[in-house]
């Protein structure tokens, strides 16, 4: 929406009100800030705005992307509550799905490869997310970070139809790293 708002900026910053409490962080993802560009807006004669997309609770766009997968999994049944959410990353969807999954109540197993920035990874685990770092390696090999990930998830799975969540994972996991995790 274009529009002209004639009052001085200083009085609109004083009116500004705070935003609304929230109940959940993933009632923060895309309620982000929108941002008045000055000089666009000058030269076009009407309001330029960007949308503030890092001011998501995870630091990025790809917040909204793992909460409409996720909920939208959870919704046809696909994923329950205590159920896990997997996911082969670089760095910021891992993030977003670690913080999501959390707050939904699931658990997330991400794998990445071990050389991304240990920030995002200390993000993840922050957010519960159990983080298994691999060698970099092409993505037809079986121990790539996303092959790895789509493992987990049939693991998962298969274990899930079984009723036992955690054997088959373990044990998979220790014959590919031998026995390291």
């Amino acid at each position: 929406m274009f529009f002209r708002d004639r009052t001085p900026r200083r009085k609109r910053v004083q009116n500004a009100r705070p935003p609304p409490v929230a109940f959940s962080v993933l009632d923060t993802i895309g309620n982000t800030p929108m941002i008045r560009v000055k000089s666009l807006s000058e030269i076009t004669g009407c309001d330029v705005l960007i949308k503030c997309e890092f001011a998501n609770p995870g630091g990025s766009v790809k917040d909204r992307v793992a909460l409409r997968i996720v909920t939208d999994a959870m919704k046809n049944g696909t994923l329950r509550k205590g159920g896990v959410v997997t996911e082969g990353t670089a760095g910021s969807t891992g993030v977003s799905v670690a913080m999501v999954a959390n707050a939904l109540g699931c658990e997330a197993f991400l794998s990445l490869p071990d050389d991304a920035a240990a920030e995002k990874s200390q993000l993840m685990r922050a957010f519960g997310a159990r983080v298994e770092p691999v060698r970099p390696v092409a993505i037809t090999h079986e121990n790539h970070f996303v092959n790895v990930a789509r493992r987990r998830a049939e693991a998962a799975k298969r274990n899930n139809q079984k009723g036992d969540a955690s054997d088959e994972t373990e044990h998979s996991r220790e014959k590919e790293n031998g026995g390291l995790f």
